[in-house]
């Protein structure tokens, strides 16, 4: 079986530590939540590192075009867009794995 994963990372801003974890949680995993055949399947947080500080990862089985059609929606791109006014180098990636 196939696994697509969005993964989500970026670093905190300095004095804002929790901000990105609290959107997080608060609008990003509720909105994954309703969007059916996805879900936020890993979060992890860096210890110490030169990786980025958090990363959480969103998975749909079999097919990647329920999460292609999760981010082309209205409410995701005006979440991401307040996302990124809240950390630094948040980027997302789709990735493939099989299981």
């Amino acid at each position: 079986m196939m696994l697509y994963k969005l993964i989500i990372t970026f670093d905190a801003r300095d004095g804002e530590a929790g901000a990105g974890q609290r959107f997080f949680a608060q609008n990003i995993a509720p909105l994954v939540q309703g969007h059916g055949r996805v879900y936020v399947g890993e979060i992890w947080w860096t210890m110490w590192g030169e990786i980025p500080q958090f990363l959480g990862g969103i998975i749909a089985e079999g097919s990647a075009d329920a999460l292609r059609e999760l981010v082309r929606t209205d409410r995701w791109q005006k979440l991401w867009e307040e996302f990124k006014s809240l950390v630094d180098n948040l980027s997302l990636k789709l990735v493939q794995e099989e299981v």
